[in-house]
C-alpha cells in the first residue's frame, strides 16, 4: 500500500508538472513564432530603407566596400529581434541563465550594431569629403583629401569604440599615433610641395602690383 501510495503521489506530482509546465511551453512557442515573423519583416523594412537611400551605390563607388551594406544589416536587424524573442521565451520558461547570457549576447550585438552605423557614416562622409576636395583639382588635392577622411574615420572609430570595448585608451592612443603620424607626414608633403608654387604665386602678385603702380 505504501508503494502505491509513493506511486501514486510521484503521478500526480508529475501530472501536476506537467500541467503547468505545456502552458508555458506552448507560451514560448508562439513568443518565438511571433518573433520569427517580427525579425523578417523588420530586416526587410532595413533593408528596403537602406536600397532607397542607395546605400550600396554609395558605398560601391569606386570600389570602397564590396559587399551589400543592405544585406548584412537585413541580417543583423532579424537576428536582433530573433534573439530578443528567444530571450522573452527563456524568461517564460523561467530559465534564469539562458536569460542572463541571452540578454548579454543581445546587448553585445545591438552595440556592435550602432557602432559598425558610426564607422560606416564616417567613412561615407570621409569618401563624400575627399572626393569633393579631390574634384576641386588644386595643388596637392589628392593628399589633402585622403588625409581629411583619414582623420573623419578616425572620429568615428573613436566615437564607437566605447560601444563595445571597455578599455579604449591604449587603442585611442594608438589611432592617435596613427592619424598623428599621416597628418605629419601630409604637413610635410604639403609644405615641401607648395613652396615653388607659392613662392611663384608671390612673385606674380608682386609683379601685378608693380605694373598698377606703374
Amino acid at each position: 500500500m505504501a508503494v502505491i501510495g509513493e506511486l501514486s503521489a510521484i503521478t500526480s506530482n508529475l501530472w501536476t508538472s506537467a500541467v503547468e509546465f505545456f502552458p508555458l511551453l506552448i507560451g514560448a512557442i508562439v513568443v518565438l513564432i511571433v518573433g520569427f515573423i517580427i525579425g523578417k519583416a523588420f530586416g526587410r523594412i532595413v533593408r528596403e530603407i537602406l536600397i532607397r537611400f542607395e546605400v550600396d551605390k554609395h558605398l560601391k563607388k569606386e570600389g570602397h566596400i564590396k559587399f551589400d551594406a543592405s544585406s548584412v544589416f537585413d541580417a543583423v536587424a532579424r537576428w536582433i529581434v530573433y534573439l530578443v524573442a528567444f530571450q522573452v521565451a527563456a524568461e517564460i520558461m523561467d530559465i534564469a541563465t539562458l536569460v542572463f547570457f541571452v540578454s548579454e549576447v543581445v546587448q553585445f550585438i545591438v552595440n556592435a550594431v550602432m557602432a559598425s552605423i558610426i564607422v560606416l557614416v564616417a567613412y561615407v562622409l570621409g569618401i563624400y569629403v575627399k572626393d569633393q576636395i579631390v574634384s576641386s583639382e588644386t595643388v596637392y588635392s589628392d593628399l589633402a583629401g585622403k588625409g581629411l577622411m583619414l582623420l573623419i574615420v578616425y572620429v568615428g572609430i573613436a566615437l564607437a569604440l566605447p560601444l563595445v570595448l571597455k578599455e579604449t585608451m591604449i587603442v585611442n592612443y594608438i589611432l592617435l599615433i596613427i592619424v598623428g603620424s599621416v597628418g605629419l607626414g601630409i604637413a610635410i608633403a604639403l609644405g615641401l610641395g607648395l613652396r615653388e608654387p607659392v613662392k611663384k604665386m608671390f612673385e606674380d602678385y608682386a609683379k601685378e602690383f608693380r605694373m598698377k603702380r606703374k
